[in-house]
């Protein structure tokens, strides 16, 4: 399994099945593989048009945020995960104006009743 793709396998295939339906990706090379996914996870994957950033706006805000930590060109095989789960933790716990000033994570919990702060510091 592509790498990129077992990661992604394990961060959703943590969410209840009737919770995962789609999953948009970028056109890179590092999205090989999505018919894995698919068949995996029970979803199905989109992918935006090359150059045409505004199909996935949000994508590309939290891309902004990421590399404030992370800019663009890092190696990530060199950063620790814990390094990216700290990162992780910081922008999903961020109030977000577009949420009301609620966190991505009070508006996942309200909507479907999983409370992904707590699976998250259990894993930290």
């Amino acid at each position: 399994m592509i790498e990129a793709n077992r990661i992604t396998h394990e961060q959703l295939g943590t969410l209840p099945a009737a919770l995962r339906k789609t999953l948009t990706r970028d056109r890179g090379s590092e999205n090989l593989g999505y018919e894995e996914l698919e068949q995996e996870l029970g979803i199905r994957c989109f992918f935006a048009h090359a150059y045409h950033s505004w199909e996935r706006g949000s994508n590309e805000n939290a891309n902004g945020l990421i590399r404030r930590f992370f800019p663009k060109g890092t190696d990530f095989r060199n950063v620790k995960d814990e390094e990216i789960q700290k990162v992780e933790h910081l922008l999903n716990t961020r109030p977000r104006k577009r949420l009301g000033w609620k966190t991505p994570y009070q508006v996942f919990y309200e909507r479907t009743g999983v409370n992904l702060a707590v699976s998250v510091a259990l894993q930290v």
